[in-house]
């Protein structure tokens, strides 16, 4: 294991949180993810690491922006 810590190093980002996106409604309806991006740019809110499934869309965001975020997308979606 020791060996792997080298190899893959381990970094911790502070001062961030995961922001997940999920329901049944994201496979189902295409643009999702686009809108999702768009309202966080709207909101000059910065996003990270972006990752997504069948049912879900998580991206990384500054935890200061927690609130604004859930407010923007909650009213975009109607929430």
């Amino acid at each position: 294991m020791e060996n792997a810590s080298k190899e893959y190093p381990v970094h911790q980002m502070l001062g961030y949180i995961k922001l997940s996106l999920v329901g049944l409604g994201i496979s189902t309806h295409s643009g999702i993810a686009s809108k999702v991006l768009n309202i966080l740019s709207e909101n000059n809110i910065k996003y990270y690491m972006i990752t997504s499934s069948e049912i879900s869309i998580s991206l990384t965001i500054e935890k200061k922006d927690k609130v604004k975020a859930v407010q923007a997308l909650g009213k975009a979606f109607d929430l």
